[in-house]
């Protein structure tokens, strides 16, 4: 028998905190970016690809977009 990968579960939340990863599974592959801040409804994130282009970007999103994975330590 092989190894078996444990469960992991990483705790998923509607609201954004700065240091969470935001995802979306919009668009053809969905998204990733990391949350700097919040602002009331929408959050500023830093990420790659959001216009397709490959380049790095800061921008805001609207919080009620995206779901959130939250690291604890």
């Amino acid at each position: 028998m092989g190894r078996q990968r444990p469960q992991t579960r990483l705790p998923r939340r509607l609201h954004a905190t700065p240091g969470a990863i935001a995802q979306t599974d919009a668009g053809r592959y969905g998204h990733v970016a990391v949350v700097d801040s919040v602002h009331g409804s929408t959050a500023t994130v830093e990420d790659y690809n959001w216009t397709g282009d490959g380049h790095y970007l800061v921008h805001d999103i609207a919080t009620r977009d995206f779901r959130y994975i939250h690291f604890t330590g």
